[in-house]
């Protein structure tokens, strides 16, 4: 089964965090709209039912007809505006809740003004006044329904900005990823994890030019799997699959951190060992020699290379491969499991 790239992860994680922070922020505002809305309308409702039921109670006061159950409906939405104006104290702007509280206290001395009145003309300049006043009050509301609906829209659109400008630094990293997910995976061999033959013909020749301008050394090692293709006709495919993957593990846990492995091709391998001469460069080469040996085995039988290594000194660099390559399959022909230097 073939392995998700990691590229197509950090997609899947974009897209993941993109529609979650839209969806939030959707949800968030749809919600905090919503319960604006309701509360308004709701505290709208009730000053409707109060004026309402204060010209109901003129009406039965100058009929002589006393209705102490219009007066406690009216007690009981006053309590329910008196409510949803203390919930407004907590607001950054207190100009709605100072003037709503006045405003209500007003309302309530009037009515209890109403409630003791006799003429009928005082009854009715009454009703009128807190008719005046329950419409002010609306008014006021309304304003603050706008405030509080403007406050929304700021921050709905603080959020917003804030959150193109953290997709835009997402996409960007994921761009960066991406584009160095994609340059890496074209120079790195999918098997073993070293880099690929192209990259080694980068690298090659840019310490080929190196050495041209300032004369800084480098050595290169061409190794082989002895007895490669045996493996694979006894032990199958897999199995000489799984021997380079383990070389490569090696390789890079082996050499130090300048030095560039590749797999050159098939069961062949080439070490770049960057400002570096043949000594240096032959004890590191000894040390993987060894490692392999030591840690790849079948039935108890070490896993074995042969390899040749150079210190390239201005030569032609077609003459400086193919003598290091002679020298590998000299040892080839000759033992096997040693590196031989040019």
């Amino acid at each position: 089964m073939r392995k998700r790239s990691k590229v197509t992860d950090i997609i899947l994680i974009v897209l993941i965090v993109v529609i979650s922070t839209l969806l939030g922020i959707s949800t968030y505002f749809n919600i905090n709209v919503k319960k604006r809305i309701y509360k308004d309308s709701y505290f709208i409702n009730q000053l409707g039912l109060i004026r309402g039921g204060i010209q109901r109670y003129a009406k039965f006061k100058i009929a002589n007809i006393d209705n102490k159950t219009i007066l406690n409906k009216i007690e009981f939405h006053i309590k329910q505006i008196k409510q949803y104006v203390e919930k407004t104290k907590k607001c950054k702007s207190t100009k709605f809740y100072n003037s709503a509280t006045k405003l209500i206290q007003t309302i309530q001395n009037n009515i209890l003004k109403l409630e003791n009145a006799k003429n009928k003309k005082i009854i009715i300049s009454i009703s009128e006044k807190l008719w005046i006043q329950t419409n002010m009050l609306v008014k006021y509301a309304l304003l603050h329904h706008k405030e509080k609906f403007y406050e929304i829209i700021k921050t709905f659109n603080i959020v917003i900005y804030t959150a193109i400008i953290f997709l835009i630094f997402i996409i960007y990293i994921v761009y960066i990823k991406i584009k160095k997910g994609i340059e890496i995976e074209s120079i790195t061999d999918k098997l073993t994890g070293l880099f690929n033959r192209m990259y080694f013909d980068v690298v090659f020749n840019y310490f080929i030019e190196k050495y041209k301008r300032t004369k800084t050394p480098f050595s290169m090692l061409i190794i082989d799997i002895d007895d490669f293709k045996k493996i694979n006709d006894t032990y199958g495919h897999k199995k000489g699959d799984e021997i380079l993957e383990k070389i490569g593990e090696i390789i890079k846990t082996t050499i130090r951190k300048t030095d560039f492995g590749f797999r050159y091709g098939g069961e062949e391998f080439t070490i770049i060992f960057p400002d570096t001469h043949i000594e240096t460069a032959y004890k590191v080469a000894q040390r993987l020699l060894n490692n392999i040996s030591s840690q790849i085995k079948i039935d108890s039988i070490p896993v074995t290379v042969s390899g040749g290594i150079g210190e390239y000194k201005g030569e032609n660099p077609k003459e400086f491969f193919e003598k290091i390559d002679e020298a590998l399959y000299f040892i080839k022909r000759n033992g096997k499991n040693k590196i031989l230097k040019i």
